[in-house]
Parts: structure tokens; sequence; C-alpha cells
């Protein structure tokens, strides 16, 4: 399905009101500005707002920037790993043997943990996502993307 499509079944658009003007789709105001050429939202906000609760990767950086990547169930700061990793990286590219091997002891503890990084030998490392979207109250059971019902978990706690 398309994501036009997703979004128009999530949010229809709706009627103009007795007062003559387009309703916002998303908080049911007036869209009192006639001067914007596509009336679904009364703002930018509304607008955010429904493309977080209708995509996934909307919803993804939403949450990133609440919760800053920290784990909720074991509070790992998977976003300072991330930083530590990319410069350990850099650093390794730059010949220094120090950073090398720091970085393989350091992917090889994440791995022990569950993790999911690996140091090929070139030199670009592979750790994919640190931290995962985790609904609270499953999509089987009824659950949704709102901000509520999502959380962090790092990826050793989303396994477990």
């Amino acid at each position: 399905m398309s994501r036009s499509k997703r979004l128009d079944e999530t949010f229809p658009k709706l009627p103009k009101g007795e007062d003559g003007y387009w309703r916002c789709r998303y908080c049911k105001r007036p869209i009192k500005d006639l001067t914007k050429r596509y009336r679904a939202w009364c703002s930018a906000e509304c607008q955010r707002a429904a493309e977080e609760r209708t995509y996934q990767g909307h919803a993804r950086a939403a949450i990133k920037r609440r919760d800053h990547g920290r784990c909720r169930k074991c509070g790992a700061p998977t976003e300072a790993f991330r930083q530590v990793l990319y410069w350990l990286r850099d650093r390794r590219k730059r010949g220094d043997e120090n950073a090398s091997e720091f970085l393989a002891t350091l992917v090889g503890w994440m791995r022990n943990r569950g993790w999911n990084a690996h140091v090929p030998t070139h030199f670009a490392p592979h750790w994919g996502h640190l931290w995962e979207l985790d609904h609270i109250r499953p999509c089987a059971h009824g659950g949704d993307l709102e901000p509520e019902n999502l959380q962090t978990l790092c990826v050793p706690c989303h396994k477990a």
C-alpha cells in the first residue's frame, strides 16, 4: 500500500464545515489559511503528528528525539555507543592501531551481550541498529504507533 493511501485511510479527508472552512485531518479544527494549496492540515505540527502515528520511520525518529536512544529497560546509552563506534572507526581509518584494537574489543564485548556487531577485515565495521522501536502493547493485540505505546529498547533487551 502506498504512503499516501495509508495516510488517507488513517486520517481521511474531511468535508468543509458549516462555516465554509476545510477541517484539519488530525485535530478537526478549521483551516483558516486558504492560501494553502493542499488543505489537509491546519499546521505543520498536525501533519507531523499524523505522520508519526502512520509511518514506522517517522515514529522511530520521534521516539529517538524523545528518548535519545536510551534503553527503557536497562538504560544503555545506545546513541553514545554509536558515537564512540563511529569515532573509533574514523580513528581506525587513519591508521591508529590502538583504536583498531579497542574497536575490535568493544565490538567483541557487544557481540557477547547480544548486539548485532562485527568487525570485518576492511575499514567499515558494521553494527546495525543499536536500538529498536518496541510496541508496549503489540499490534496483534490492538497496539498502534501512538508515542505512548512505543519505547526504545537496546537490541539485547529487545531479543530477551
